[in-house]
């Protein structure tokens, strides 16, 4: 008997409830296992035999699909061929159930679009383990920017309230490219492809070698990015980051506009216009002295040091900037 769903039970809540598990499996006992084992962290679906499996994945388009290699009317590597060809599920984890743990099994699974693999009999914890891996890993990937492939908008502000929510003392450091439109402008998009990239990684290598652990670097779009990290290692990270991007930047201009310091171009009015060698405006928001509550106090924080910063900028590099106010001055 397949299940199309199962409801949550009442008063149970928690960031797992939103997610959707199918499992695909024609053995109704381990099926039941398996929901008994997940049913308190995720939406259930299930279905008996391939068929169902694929056209269900189609249907409710779950989060992730645990697939036995073995079943009736299609087996595991058909229904993950069909998955991985439609547009609208080739993006859903799939993590294969199977008895056979030779090597040429999980290759041949892996080419069918496994994301992973668990060889039963298995332990509940972890197949529980594997699920929170892989989803954990869909997720970074799915809102990764294609350009730099560091995390985008929606890890970086679960990141922060992840920090929030465990009361942490942390540094939400924001670094925007100055004059990035003007050069882009100039030297076409490929040419600002190559800065952002450069941008990527001078600060993955600051993060490297200064930061901590669990510190974290995500790219929020176009010549934006931000890294999180304690508030202790904030400002080396950020005069490291700037110290190297002025360093280097001037060698993606041409010597003309390098020599002289500056990209002309001409507005609408035909008036000519001098953009500055690109630099940084490097914002950090903390919550030692101030209560950071909440993802929209950060980003109102750090916008408000930017615009200062740029008020103050004179075009000769880049510049950084630690909030230390008090919320109430003793």
């Amino acid at each position: 008997m397949s299940g199309e769903g199962n409801k949550p039970k009442t008063g149970r809540k928690g960031p797992a409830w939103d997610r959707t598990i199918l499992l695909a499996d024609d053995d109704a006992a381990l099926r039941d296992i398996m929901r008994r084992a997940l049913r308190d962290n995720y939406r259930l679906l299930d279905a008996p035999n391939g068929t169902d499996a694929l056209r269900m994945a189609q249907k409710y388009l779950p989060d992730l699909i645990l697939l036995d290699v073995n079943m009736p009317e299609m087996n595991g590597d058909e229904v993950a061929k069909g998955i991985r060809a439609n547009p609208r599920t080739r993006m859903i984890p799939i993590i294969m159930l199977t008895v056979n743990a030779e090597i040429m099994h999980k290759l041949q699974g892996f080419e069918s679009g496994a994301d992973d693999y668990v060889i039963k009999p298995f332990d509940v914890s972890e197949l529980k383990a594997r699920i929170d891996a892989v989803l954990r890993r869909n997720q970074e990937a799915l809102s990764a920017s294609p350009l730099t492939m560091l995390p985008g908008g929606a890890m970086i502000e679960r990141e922060t309230n992840g920090r929030i929510q465990n009361g942490e003392a942390f540094a939400f450091i924001y670094i925007d490219i100055d004059h990035f439109k003007a050069f882009n402008d100039a030297y076409g998009y490929a040419e600002g492809d190559r800065v952002i990239r450069y941008a990527a990684q001078i600060i993955g290598k600051a993060v490297s070698s200064l930061g901590g652990p669990r510190d974290f670097v995500g790219h929020v779009g176009g010549d934006d990015f931000v890294v999180i990290t304690t508030p202790a290692k904030a400002e080396k990270i950020a005069q490291r980051v700037a110290e190297h991007f002025d360093q280097k930047v001037p060698l993606f201009y041409g010597p003309e506009d390098r020599l002289r310091g500056y990209v002309a171009a001409k507005d609408r009015q035909g008036r000519e216009e001098r953009f500055p060698i690109m630099s940084l405006t490097i914002a950090i928001a903390t919550n030692e002295k101030r209560v950071l509550d909440r993802y929209a106090k950060v980003s109102e924080t750090v916008a408000e040091i930017k615009r200062f910063l740029k008020s103050r900028a004179m075009g000769r590099g880049s510049s950084w900037l630690m909030d230390r106010r008090r919320d109430r001055d003793p």
